[in-house]
């Protein structure tokens, strides 16, 4: 299993490679292998920030 900190930066590649694509919290927390709940939790602690904003 990734840690939370790999999980996250596969979360913000995919962000970053979906830039011009409608994404939302669903689709990224899918690709970190997350519920969108524990993906919001775990994004907020790393970034020290809400993902709102972002997608």
């Amino acid at each position: 299993m990734n840690s939370y900190s790999e999980l996250i930066r596969q979360s913000l590649y995919f962000i970053e490679t979906n830039l011009y694509e409608e994404i939302g919290l669903e689709e990224v927390a899918s690709e970190a292998l997350l519920s969108p709940y524990h993906y919001h939790q775990v994004f907020r602690r790393a970034m020290r920030s809400s993902h709102s904003g972002l997608f």
